[in-house]
């Protein structure tokens, strides 16, 4: 993640995702999911920004060996924080929060759409 050749966004993403490899130890996750929320800390004056930490998050999970990364968020997060056209090169899938499988937020196939919340517990199906 030290690379300077990347931009400072991308390392941040990339220092995000090292945090997270650290937390799971000797497990061997089968999939990583990227929470892009609005509730989350992404910056309000650049999209380009928040896409380069996306990536960066992205390519250093699927670099120590991740078989898939997705990309948890609904349609309007994704738009803010985004700009909305963006497809995170390093991504496989979309769990789209508080939509349904026919509807992407970006050009990654649905695997999983949040319905809502019964007892307190998120009610997903997968796609």
């Amino acid at each position: 993640c030290a690379s300077q050749s990347q931009p400072m966004a991308w390392r941040i993403g990339c220092s995000e995702a090292d945090t997270s490899l650290k937390d799971v130890g000797s497990r061997t996750p089968t999939m990583w999911w990227l929470d892009v929320e609005i509730g989350n800390s992404w910056s309000s004056s650049s999209v380009a920004l928040n896409q380069e930490a996306i990536e960066g998050a992205a390519a250093r999970l699927k670099s120590a060996g991740a078989p898939y990364v997705g990309v948890y968020s609904t349609a309007g997060s994704w738009r803010t924080i985004t700009g909305g056209s963006y497809t995170p090169p390093s991504a496989d899938a979309e769990w789209v929060a508080g939509g349904s499988c026919t509807t992407p937020f970006d050009k990654n196939p649905v695997w999983l759409s949040q319905q809502g919340t019964v007892g307190g517990v998120d009610s997903d199906q997968a796609c």
